[in-house]
């Protein structure tokens, strides 16, 4: 897939977008996103299938990469781009492992959840005799914002993630620790800030 001429200044034009709002949907209707920044309109169904598809995932490749931004799992559960400036607020709700993080997780999840806090690790490298599938298990600590995850492409030509924990993860973008922590009813309240006046959901 080529790529645009025209995707550094489009990337640059949603990371302000972002820098803004603190947050933004990947893609979405429901609350402000960088495919309807890019597009200029609000996208119907999948992406993929948009005119400018090709411009779309190079502009995400691109933000991705940019070292101001992280994206979790955050809005209705899909994918969000979140800025720096909340990075503190939400590592603090990532290690709270509040009721809502830990209850019901299965001997799996657990079991990975274990693993993620020892480090980083690869899923496909991940091996368990426990039931249930760690792809799928990984999907629900990422909902409850348990881990951080990184989608990586394999030499064998297909996609995994990159596992870790918040703590972890953490410490490889502030390793002075100088960032300064808020109590996590702060913490909550920043990301309720950020999409006030949507019809959102976040994770708790």
């Amino acid at each position: 897939m080529t790529r645009p001429s025209n995707t550094s200044a489009v990337a640059q034009f949603v990371f302000e977008e972002i820098s803004i709002r603190g947050l933004l949907l990947q893609s979405g209707r429901e609350f402000p996103s960088a495919t309807t920044a890019i597009c200029g309109e609000p996208v119907s169904g999948s992406w993929w299938s948009h005119p400018q598809s090709g411009l779309i995932h190079w502009v995400l490749e691109e933000l991705d990469d940019h070292p101001d931004l992280i994206s979790a799992k955050l809005i209705n559960g899909k994918q969000t781009f979140i800025h720096q400036v909340l990075w503190p607020s939400l590592v603090v709700i990532g290690m709270a492992r509040e009721r809502w993080q830990v209850e019901k997780l299965s001997p799996l999840a657990k079991s990975l959840l274990r693993k993620a806090n020892t480090g980083i690790f690869r899923l496909d490298g991940f091996k368990s005799a426990l039931d249930g599938n760690p792809s799928e298990s990984i999907r629900v600590l990422e909902r409850r914002l348990l881990v951080h995850t990184q989608e990586i492409h394999t030499d064998q030509g297909k996609h995994t993630k990159l596992v870790q924990s918040w703590a972890h993860w953490s410490l490889t973008v502030n390793p002075e620790k100088s960032w300064l922590l808020p109590s996590i009813g702060l913490a909550k309240a920043d990301f309720e800030s950020a999409v006030s006046g949507y019809a959102v959901k976040l994770p708790w």
